[in-house]
């Protein structure tokens, strides 16, 4: 019997909207290309450019119009580019555990060799994102819509649903002019105040919404980022970074855990760790971005 095919529950969007939002999408898209090319011409430039000062930008997007980035998101791009080809996997509500881990795990070890690796290196940064755009094309190809890269084990995936509670700002969708349901539950293109509790299942009504993958990731994210902050610089290593923000996450964890236990809801309890989380990371990152901005514009 075949699938139902319905509207997306969003702003419509119009032929000329679709396609100026086509044109950003292959500008950001020709950045990020660019953008590998000058972290192995220039790294000096592009570098700080890149994780100082552009990479802020991206987290207030997410934080408060996280549809205007998922619809200019170059991974994305490249993700569904191959959509007319797809062999039409979706993503059943049972693998979003196993999906969820997997995407937490590429965004902490981003994360953990930001600074001593990635941050020092124009050519380890030009192998993350390029790895980053090919592992979004292969299994772009394989997934119908969003089901390929997108809601599955995107990286940055587990931080938009958390963060994305606080978007003020709402846009159409154009990569999605029709929904075929490639995303059994938890589609931030659907419903964003939703999708947290759609991907935690039947765990969001008990405290074991705490043992879930990404509920885990959702009360600890304060933590991994402050851990990340107060490890300041590359001197500390990996090894230093990961036992900062695993403690950090920790104590956050506890605190998500006692909240619960103590009655307060789970979309309050999320929507508290996300913002603690992007007031922390401002805290950290905001300074280096204007530094990043001054440096640049002096030449």
């Amino acid at each position: 019997m075949p699938r139902a095919i319905r509207p997306l529950p969003v702003h419509p969007i119009s032929p000329t909207a679709r396609q100026r939002w086509g044109v950003l999408q292959a500008l950001t898209l020709l950045a990020t290309l660019g953008f590998v090319v000058a972290w192995l011409a220039v790294p000096e430039v592009a570098l700080p450019l890149f994780w100082r000062g552009l990479l802020p930008i991206v987290a207030v997007l997410l934080l408060l119009a996280p549809h205007v980035w998922r619809n200019i998101c170059p991974l994305a791009t490249a993700s569904m580019a191959g959509r007319d080809a797809t062999r039409g996997l979706r993503v059943r509500s049972r693998h979003l555990p196993w999906l969820s881990a997997a995407a937490i795990a590429l965004f902490v070890v981003a994360v953990v060799f930001r600074r001593s690796v990635f941050e020092t290196s124009g050519p380890a940064t030009a192998a993350l994102v390029g790895g980053a755009l090919l592992l979004g094309i292969v299994p772009g190809r394989l997934g119908e819509g969003k089901a390929g890269f997108c809601n599955a084990i995107c990286p940055i995936g587990p931080v938009e649903r958390l963060l994305g509670q606080w978007a003020v700002v709402e846009v159409g969708n154009p990569r999605c002019p029709t929904c075929t349901l490639c995303t059994e539950a938890g589609c931030l293109d659907l419903a964003l105040d939703k999708a947290p509790a759609q991907h935690l299942g039947r765990a969001r009504r008990s405290h074991g919404w705490l043992l879930r993958p990404w509920g885990m990731f959702g009360a600890a994210f304060p933590g991994l980022v402050a851990g990340w902050g107060v490890a300041g610089s590359a001197a500390v290593g990996p090894a230093g970074t990961a036992t900062r923000m695993l403690l950090g996450g920790a104590v956050t964890w506890l605190l998500a855990g006692a909240a619960s236990l103590s009655g307060l809801g789970l979309p309050r309890i999320l929507r508290t760790s996300a913002l603690a989380a992007a007031v922390t990371y401002a805290w950290f990152a905001w300074p280096a971005a204007y530094h990043a901005w001054e440096a640049l514009l002096r030449g």
